[in-house]
Order: structure tokens, then C-alpha cells, then sequence
């Protein structure tokens, strides 16, 4: 894969030990890159020395309060926070988060969250619904109709969810690479992409992908 395709992430918690763990939920597939980790709790600092395309945030019991205080002095990248319990509002879209989830859930809901975001997409947890940006909506609006994936070709999709390359995802259903790439393609056409993350994309936002 061309290093230009990478997803380059950042990651911010506040502990060594709680960075640690998110690294490890990304760090199993290979369109993700994790530039560094640092303190939530030097949030500031550690953005100024990296500059990823999505930031996944932990800034523990009360996320909305501690991104209140910091956003008069700090300009988020697209970032996912992750959050125990908390309550969606349209400020935490104000402030830069694209994706508000809960802070265990598996790596691949994670990987596809953090792939979405990428794509310039809003992520949801299906427990915190209440709040849907004007992007969001504009988008729903105007996407145009797609033709239906065969129940294969769903299965495949989601494989690429999760950052399987295409010999994985010949051994993971028992078909050869060669047909592989021939579902690869018809999902392609059918969604109206040009490449695996913005296909991703297109199936989280149409319900094809779970995350």
C-alpha cells in the first residue's frame, strides 16, 4: 500500500497505559498509521508536534466539560472521542469531534469509525442518537440511489471495514484472490467509489457496514 494512502492517527488519553491500549485496537490493520500518543491532559502540546487526519481522544469522565475548556485555545483535528456514558450535544461538532463512541468496543468498530471519520463522515454510537449535523443531513440528502450488493459482496465490504487486504479476505470466505478482486470491483461500481476507504465510507453512511 502507497504510504500516501495511510490514515495517519494520533492518539490522546490520560494515561500511558490507556494510549497503549487504544494503539493496540489500531494497530492491526494496514491503512491505519498511529503517529504518536500523548496526555489528554497536554492536549495542547502534543498537537503541536504532530498533525494527523483524525485524532481518537479520551479525556475521560466528563468529555464535554474538558473539551469546553480547551477549545478557545485549541483547534481540533477530525477527532473520535471516546466517551463512557456520555450525552451527545451539536457543541461537540462545534468544537472538531466527528465521532462520539463508547470507550470499550471492539477494534473493528473502532478502525471503521476512525476510516469514516477520515472520509469527512459523522459516526454515531446507536445509544447516543439526539444529534445530526447540517453536513450529515446534507449528505443524506444528496446522495444519489445505488444499486443493491449481492449478500457476497456485503461480506466483502465489511472485510474491507476491518483493513483486510484482498488475500485475506480470500482465505476469511474460501474464494480465490482472482474473485476477490472481482467483488472488490462490483462494490465499487455499485457504491460509485474510487478506493476502499471512501467505499467504507459510502457503506457505513448507507447501513451496509457495522461498526
Amino acid at each position: 500500500m502507497n504510504a500516501d494512502d495511510l490514515i495517519q492517527v494520533a492518539i490522546a488519553a490520560p494515561s500511558e497505559a490507556e494510549c497503549a491500549q487504544i494503539e493496540t485496537l489500531l494497530a492491526a490493520t494496514r491503512d491505519l498509521s498511529v503517529l504518536g500518543t500523548g496526555l489528554s491532559t497536554a492536549l495542547a502540546d502534543f498537537l503541536a508536534h504532530v498533525t494527523p487526519d483524525v485524532l481518537v481522544l479520551d479525556l475521560g469522565s466528563d468529555p464535554a466539560a474538558a473539551l469546553a475548556q480547551i477549545a478557545y485555545s485549541l483547534a481540533l483535528p477530525r477527532t473520535v472521542l471516546l466517551a463512557m456514558d456520555v450525552q451527545p450535544e451539536r457543541q461537540l461538532l462545534q468544537l472538531g469531534v466527528r465521532a462520539v463512541l463508547p470507550e470499550r468496543l471492539p477494534a473493528v468498530r473502532l478502525r471503521a469509525a476512525v476510516k469514516a471519520v477520515a472520509a469527512g463522515l459523522v459516526v454515531l454510537d446507536a445509544n447516543a442518537a439526539g444529534i445530526a449535523s447540517p453536513e450529515a443531513d446534507d449528505q443524506q440528502r444528496e446522495a444519489p440511489s445505488i444499486e443493491e450488493l449481492t449478500v457476497r459482496e456485503t461480506e466483502v465490504l465489511q472485510l474491507l471495514a476491518e483493513g483486510l487486504p484482498n488475500k485475506e479476505i480470500a482465505r476469511s470466505l474460501a474464494i480465490s484472490e482472482h474473485t476477490v478482486k472481482f467483488h472488490v470491483s462490483a462494490v465499487f461500481g455499485k457504491l460509485g467509489s474510487t478506493n476502499r476507504t471512501e467505499a467504507v465510507a459510502i457503506g457505513i453512511r448507507r447501513g451496509l457496514v457495522m461498526i
